[in-house]
């Protein structure tokens, strides 16, 4: 049967209805973006809070003194990690006046900090040990690679521990004799280390220096298996740029920054450091840093299809950790609220050759709040009798506070 086609009142009330519906539809998409303005203009004029200037506060001034009279040598290192291209990892190899005979630290950071955020603990340190400071990808000197390429490993914990590696292969490959590694690891560098001593192909492929790590530091590390994620690290790495562009516009970033970093310490009137600050917003505003480390919080843990935790994925590298055999020295601020203390049993479940050492009156930056402590747990673990074969000959150098037991 032939339909009757709409009279004219019929077409006149559909027009006037679906003009209603797009001018709401419209006007609630205004509404929403009238309303993000006003909230984000709003948080534009929240005043700040005060922040100290590093170069004129103690200790960190006196720390910083004791960078400034070492020499400090920087590099830059070519490594191909996979089957990517290469790329360009920065590395400061800070040397000891005593550190010769005694093992090599290796100072891994975690995740939006550069080489820069071990600069009070290398004051601290500098005198005894030489020092490796690595920059990873995304940050520092180091190339920051499209994390869109390689298969989604780009940025994640074993491919940064590969990078890593890489880097510790042509520092050995220099040396005239072999030299002992202790890894240092902060955050999710804590992680990135745990990566390099237990996963197995990652130990086999380089072997040669695996070989010369006898010891490991962990500072406030992530858990690897972690069920519940900070709200701050799901923010940021959620942040599509057309916000991130508009909240640095009207220094939203720089004030959240600022308030973090003021949070951030146990003691903020005598430790809220006006440069950590600088440092965090140069890192937030540079378009491809802040790429990088949004593909390091995507990709700390396994995911599945649907983009959610692979629970079965991640458990399996989580008890790669128990075949961990090397010394372990934790050290976890008292106070920590990024990675509570209280939530790290599964961790201490899995390693079986670890010591916690409780920093006392610290948050999650212990290695900064109490650079001087810290150093001295690390220099009396590192300095420790090591349980390594005797170096070889001389080679011709290549060309290229508490205790606790939980």
């Amino acid at each position: 049967m032939r339909k009757s086609s709409p009279s004219p009142a019929q077409l006149t009330s559909r027009d006037v209805s679906a003009s209603a519906l797009v001018g709401t539809t419209r006007g609630r998409s205004l509404l929403a973006l009238g309303t993000l303005i006003t909230t984000l203009a709003l948080a534009a004029c929240a005043s700040s809070p005060r922040l100290l200037d590093e170069r004129r506060t103690e200790p960190y001034a006196g720390l910083l003194a004791q960078v400034d009279a070492t020499r400090v040598e920087h590099r830059l290192i070519r490594v191909a990690p996979g089957d990517g291209p290469p790329l360009t990892i920065g590395l400061q190899i800070v040397h000891a006046p005593h550190g010769a005979a005694k093992p090599v630290l290796v100072l891994q950071p975690g995740i939006l900090a550069d080489g820069t955020t071990w600069r009070f603990l290398v004051g601290a340190l500098a005198q005894d040990n030489d020092l490796l400071v690595i920059d990873p990808p995304g940050c520092g000197a180091s190339d920051r690679p499209s994390p869109a390429c390689q298969d989604g490993a780009r940025y994640s914990p074993s491919w940064l521990a590969e990078c890593t590696l890489l880097v510790l292969r042509d520092f050995e490959a220099r040396q005239a004799r072999p030299r002992r590694l202790t890894l240092v690891g902060h955050s999710l560098g804590g992680t990135v280390v745990l990566r390099m001593l237990a996963q197995p192909d990652l130990r086999a492929r380089y072997a040669d220096v695996m070989g010369r790590v006898d010891r490991a530091v962990l500072l406030d590390p992530a858990d690897l298996a972690l069920t519940k994620a900070d709200p701050r690290f799901l923010e940021i790495r959620d942040l599509p740029d057309w916000k991130a562009t508009l909240a640095i516009a009207l220094g939203i970033v720089r004030r959240n920054v600022e308030k973090a970093v003021y949070d951030g310490v146990v003691d903020p009137e005598h430790r809220a450091l006006r440069q950590e600050a600088d440092r965090m917003c140069a890192m937030l505003t540079d378009t491809a840093t802040r790429h990088a480390a949004q593909a390091m919080l995507r990709r700390f843990q396994p995911t599945d299809q649907a983009g959610c935790p692979d629970r079965a994925a991640i458990r399996r590298l989580a008890d790669e950790e128990r075949s961990i055999r090397v010394p372990i020295l934790v050290l976890w601020g008292e106070r920590d609220d990024t990675f509570p203390l209280a939530d790290a049993a599964p961790i201490f479940e899995r390693l079986t050759s670890e010591r916690l050492v409780i920093v006392p009156a610290a948050k999650h930056s212990s290695h900064q709040e109490a650079a001087r402590f810290v150093a001295g747990e690390i220099k009396a673990f590192a300095d420790g009798p090591s349980a390594m074969p005797a170096p070889a000959a001389p080679r011709v150098p290549a060309t290229a506070g508490s205790h606790v037991s939980p």
